[in-house]
């Protein structure tokens, strides 16, 4: 049994009309997440889309990676850190988490200027309301 953290709780409740957006980001921003971590060459696993780019794949428990994608290498840190850390650094459009949960989420990477940022809502199971 996972016990939920709090970003899980927020998104939920999020969808179910009772939260906001800003709650499922202060959630994500103080969780504890998991990704897949490639050796050779030294990678973050990411989902290419069609239309939205390629996202970071982070997990709320090293059983939703498991799930996912089997062993594999894996890496730990905060949302925030995710946030604050590599989404500036690397190339992905955002965070997708827990890919085909009930509770998945999108963060798209921050922008530069706050009015930018401010358009690119926090929405639910991997959608955005920018083009």
């Amino acid at each position: 049994m996972i016990t939920e953290p709090p970003v899980v709780r927020a998104a939920l409740h999020y969808y179910a009309g009772t939260g906001s957006a800003a709650d499922m980001v202060e959630g994500f921003r103080a969780t504890t997440v998991y990704f897949q971590y490639v050796r050779r060459p030294r990678a973050l696993v990411g989902a290419d889309t069609a239309r939205m780019g390629s996202w970071l794949l982070v997990w709320t428990s090293l059983e939703r990676l498991g799930a996912w994608s089997g062993e594999c290498d894996w890496l730990s840190t905060t949302g925030a850190d995710v946030v604050d850390n590599i989404l500036p650094h690397m190339r992905f459009a955002g965070v997708l988490l827990d890919l085909g949960a009930p509770h998945m989420m999108t963060i798209p990477r921050p922008v530069d200027e706050p009015a930018a940022a401010a358009a690119v809502p926090v929405l639910p199971g991997g959608s955005s309301a920018s083009a």
